[in-house]
C-alpha cells in the first residue's frame, strides 16, 4: 500500500482482509466494527466467506447444501448487513450455479448436526470455521503427544 497508495483495488483488498470477519452487529473481530463502520467490500465478503465455508467440504466436516447454508446464514442475520442479505437472496440461483460449477465436494449433510452448533448469546448458531478448526487442533494436541522432536536448522546440521 505504501508503494502504491493510489491503486484502488489494493485498498479494497486491504479492507477485505482486515474486515471480512467483522459482524454488522459489532460482534466480529479484530476491531469490533459495526454497521457502516465496516467497508462495503468487507460486508460483502463476510457473507460470501461464510457461504463458501458452509458449502465447501473440509477435513472436519462435509459440505452443506445451499439450502442448509442459507438456513444457517438466515439464523444469524444480525451478523450481516441487511442490504447484503437482500442481495444474496435476490441472486441465490447464481450462488448455486457458481457453487455447482466449481465445487468438487459431495454434499452429504442435509441437516445440521447437533455437535456443530453452539449457544452464543442465547442464539443457536453454527460454530465458525475458526472455532471448529481451533477446537479440533486443541483436541488433537491434547490427545496425541508429540513423539518426535521438530527438526531445527541447528539439529539438522549436527
Amino acid at each position: 500500500m505504501q508503494q502504491f497508495p493510489d491503486v484502488e483495488y489494493l485498498a479494497m483488498a486491504r479492507d477485505i482482509a482486515l474486515t471480512h470477519h467483522e459482524c454488522f452487529d459489532g460482534s466480529g473481530y479484530p476491531q469490533g466494527l459495526r454497521g457502516t463502520e465496516i467497508p462495503i467490500s468487507g460486508r460483502i465478503v463476510a457473507l460470501a466467506d461464510v457461504y463458501d465455508a458452509l458449502t465447501s467440504q473440509r477435513p472436519y466436516k462435509a459440505a452443506y447444501s445451499h439450502e442448509v447454508a442459507k438456513q444457517l446464514i438466515m439464523e444469524t442475520v444480525d451478523r450481516f448487513d441487511p442490504r447484503v442479505l437482500t442481495a444474496f437472496l435476490e441472486v441465490e440461483t447464481e450462488f448455486i450455479a457458481i457453487r455447482e460449477a466449481f465445487s468438487d465436494a459431495t454434499i452429504v449433510e442435509e441437516t445440521i448436526p447437533a455437535e456443530e452448533r453452539s449457544r452464543v448469546e442465547g442464539i443457536d448458531v453454527p460454530l465458525t470455521t475458526w472455532g471448529l478448526v481451533s477446537s479440533r487442533l486443541r483436541s488433537t494436541a491434547l490427545s496425541s503427544p508429540r513423539t518426535t522432536r521438530p527438526t531445527t536448522r541447528a539439529s539438522a546440521q549436527a
